[in-house]
């Protein structure tokens, strides 16, 4: 089970997330204005607003070209106009693998910045915390659902957990496995 997805409101959350948007287009950690030569930049194949830090891209394209239930999940956050912001962080508590802050902006489209510490199924964690994202796209309050029987919701120490979001990790560490590689960090 990973971290449960964080919900709230984005007021501050999303000036840095344009920060962080910024300076990960432009592989400059620092934030500064100072841009990189033009060929250092790589931008993605894929359709949504997926801002992937560099050290997991290499994961995430990965994943992209081996699983459909990935590229789904990007159609949807594409067709959602939501922005995710992935990038490694070390667990903040033996409880959690991996870890998702959700909220809107002003104008309604989903802000979602997830965090997803460095281990060989981190495809896997990514794609957990996708559907984490989706579910908050598509207007689940999963708190509420927490409370109805066999919802397959369930509250967590610091969130909740959907059987959903776990099924699609394992779908697509499946479909990364079947492809011919695990999808492991060190690939590349």
């Amino acid at each position: 089970m990973t971290g449960a997805a964080q919900a709230g409101s984005v007021t501050g959350f999303t000036a840095a997330l344009s920060l962080a948007m910024v300076s990960a287009m432009v592989g400059n950690p620092s934030g500064s204005a100072e841009l990189q030569e033009p060929d250092a930049v790589r931008v993605p194949r894929w359709p949504c607003r997926l801002v992937v830090k560099p050290t997991l891209l290499g994961v995430v394209e990965d994943g992209w070209e081996r699983s459909s239930t990935l590229r789904r999940q990007c159609r949807e956050l594409a067709d959602a106009s939501s922005v995710v912001v992935l990038e490694w962080r070390e667990p903040r508590d033996s409880q959690s693998r991996a870890s998702s802050r959700i909220g809107t902006d002003s104008a309604g489209a989903v802000i979602a910045w997830v965090y997803v510490p460095p281990v060989s199924h981190a495809i896997e964690l990514v794609a957990h915390e996708l559907e984490h994202v989706l579910e908050r796209c598509r207007g689940q309050d999963l708190a509420v659902e927490s409370r109805r029987r066999d919802s397959e919701v369930w509250q967590t120490f610091d969130g909740f957990e959907s059987q959903r979001a776990i099924d699609a990790g394992r779908q697509v560490a499946r479909e990364v496995k079947e492809s011919g590689r695990a999808g492991r960090i060190n690939d590349r």
